[in-house]
């Protein structure tokens, strides 16, 4: 289905509904491409390519198109940025950061208090924002209720990433697989979708931690050393 889906978006997609699907198509197809046939580089390639897509519809809609505002939201723009970080494609990841947000009155429509947080800690922390540790501790405080307790990896990992004290990288990472397993049954999050088989936003979180200098690996099916960025000793930004 990929060619046809390019060619729509080639045609007026006025409201940015097949860019969105192609976006999610390329998501998919890098999955697989890594489970199915441990293809790294495709896997990269389509994440890429997927992120770029939401930055698409973020620039369009900034340039004053009809643009659904639902694809302009944060919850869509901080997976796409988790996306671009599992891919290690920093130029993207770093456009996203820059655009999201901002958008009270779409914001209070189409987001969760949840993706709203996560959303603006993990700008802050890709952006380096002065606000960015207040950021990480709103979202900290917004896991700790028990419906966003499988996500309390994440939160701790921001918290690595800016130098907060918290729980050791290997308990964060546990936390993180944990977690993901329980969001893949029954209502989770990622019950039904490609994220049933490989957690990309821990790869992508932990794409981040390994960007800002912090030694860290897995070797969790879930998680695969295979899809981790390159370790510099100390932050690269």
């Amino acid at each position: 289905m990929l060619p046809s889906l390019e060619a729509n978006v080639k045609k007026p997609d006025v409201r940015g509904s097949c860019s969105n699907i192609l976006g999610q198509a390329h998501r998919f197809i890098g999955v697989a491409e890594y489970v199915v046939h441990r293809n790294v580089a495709a896997f990269q390639q389509e994440l890429s390519l997927s992120a770029r897509c939401r930055l698409g519809l973020l620039d369009r809609y900034e340039a004053g198109e009809q643009i659904s505002v639902s694809y302009v939201a944060m919850t869509g723009g901080y997976q796409a940025l988790l996306d671009a970080l599992a891919a290690f494609d920093d130029e993207t990841a770093i456009k996203l950061a820059q655009k999201l947000g901002g958008r009270p009155t779409i914001e209070s429509e189409h987001d969760h208090p949840f993706d709203l947080a996560f959303g603006y800690a993990l700008k802050g922390c890709v952006l380096g924002a002065e606000d960015a540790v207040k950021l990480v501790l709103d979202f900290q405080k917004c896991c700790e209720c028990r419906e966003n307790w499988d996500f309390r990896g994440y939160s701790s990992a921001l918290k690595i990433a800016m130098n907060v004290d918290g729980i050791s990288v290997a308990e964060c990472i546990d936390l993180i697989i944990r977690g993901h397993g329980n969001q893949c049954k029954r209502n989770g999050v990622f019950a039904g979708t490609e994220d049933e088989v490989l957690c990309v936003w821990g790869v992508g979180i932990v794409n981040l931690l390994r960007w800002r200098g912090v030694n860290v690996d897995s070797s969790h099916v879930l998680l695969p050393g295979a899809l981790l960025r390159p370790w510099r000793n100390g932050s690269v930004r």
